[in-house]
C-alpha cells in the first residue's frame, strides 16, 4: 500500500514540472514586397564651355578661330604653328597700345619696338601673286634684296604652307562686306584701311560665310598689321598646296587678299 501511494506521489510530481520540449520549425519567410518606382531624373546640366570661345558666351565668334581656317574646333584652342607661332588673339590688338604706354616712359620691353625702331617704307601694294624663289619657298614684291616682308614658307611639323610677315603683329582688326572688298567701284577696303593708318605695314583679309536668318552671305575679316624689330614673324595658315598661295588664281585672288608695302 506504501508503495503504491509513493507511486501516485511521484508521478504528482513529475507531471507538475515544466519538461524542456524540442523547439519548434521556424515558419517560412514571407514574400519580399515589391520594390518602390525609381524617382525622377534631375534635369541635364549646361552643356560645358568650348575651349576656343575665350568670352564663354557659347558663340562662336570670328576673332575666335585663332588658325583662321574658318572652323572652330580644338586647333583654335592650341593651333599647330611652328616656332614661331602668331600671337594669340586675346591679346594681338592690345599689343600696340601696351608698347605704346611703355614707350612713354622709356621703356622698350622685349616684343615692343626698340628705341631705334624704324617703321619700314614703301608703296603699299595689293598682292594677286607671289615669287617662286626656286627654293620652294615664296617671296613678295620682287626677289631678294628687294623681296616684301611677306613671304610664304613649308611648316615642316604639319607639312602645310603658312603666310609669315616679318618682324609685325596685327594692331587692329574689322569686318568688311564681300561688296566692299571686292565688288565695289574703290575695292581692296583693307588694303585702304591700311594705307590710312601711317604705322600699317600691310594687311590681310580672309573670307568667310556668316548665315543671317535664312540667307548665307560672306564676309571679310580685315586685319591691319604694324612692326616691331624684338618680334618673330606673324604666321597665318595658307594652304597643304604651293601653287594654291602664290598662283594668279589661287587663295590671293578672293579669299586670302595680302596687301605689304614693297621696298
Amino acid at each position: 500500500m506504501r508503495r503504491l501511494t509513493l507511486i501516485i506521489g511521484l508521478t504528482w510530481l513529475l507531471t507538475g514540472c515544466l519538461l524542456e520540449g524540442d523547439n519548434g520549425n521556424t515558419g517560412p519567410t514571407g514574400p519580399t514586397g515589391p520594390t518602390g518606382p525609381t524617382g525622377p531624373t534631375g534635369p541635364t546640366g549646361p552643356a560645358g564651355i568650348n575651349c576656343w570661345d575665350l568670352n564663354e558666351d557659347r558663340v562662336d565668334d570670328a576673332s575666335e578661330d585663332i588658325n583662321g581656317d574658318n572652323v572652330f574646333d580644338v586647333n583654335d584652342c592650341s593651333p599647330v604653328v611652328s616656332n614661331s607661332a602668331s600671337q594669340n588673339v586675346a591679346v594681338e590688338l592690345n599689343h600696340q597700345h601696351i608698347c605704346e604706354a611703355l614707350a612713354n616712359l622709356g621703356q622698350y620691353p622685349e616684343g615692343c619696338p626698340s628705341a631705334t625702331h624704324t617703321i619700314p617704307t614703301g608703296t603699299l601694294k595689293q598682292l594677286t601673286v607671289m615669287l617662286d624663289d626656286g627654293t620652294g619657298r615664296g617671296v613678295s614684291c620682287d626677289f631678294e634684296p628687294n623681296n616684301g616682308p611677306l613671304t610664304l614658307e613649308l611648316n615642316s611639323f604639319d607639312q602645310l604652307y603658312y603666310w609669315r610677315l616679318e618682324n609685325s603683329f596685327a594692331a587692329n582688326k574689322t569686318v568688311i562686306s564681300l561688296e566692299d572688298e571686292l565688288v565695289s567701284s574703290s575695292g581692296n577696303t583693307c588694303l585702304d584701311v591700311c594705307s590710312n593708318d601711317p604705322k600699317c605695314i600691310a594687311s590681310f583679309s580672309a573670307s568667310r560665310d556668316i548665315v543671317i536668318g535664312n540667307s548665307q552671305r560672306i564676309v571679310y575679316d580685315c586685319a591691319t598689321f604694324h612692326s616691331s624689330d624684338s618680334l618673330p614673324p606673324y604666321e597665318q595658315k595658307c594652304d597643304d598646296k604651293f601653287n594654291n598661295c602664290i598662283a594668279p588664281n589661287g587663295v590671293l585672288l578672293n579669299s586670302q587678299r595680302w596687301a605689304v608695302r614693297c621696298p
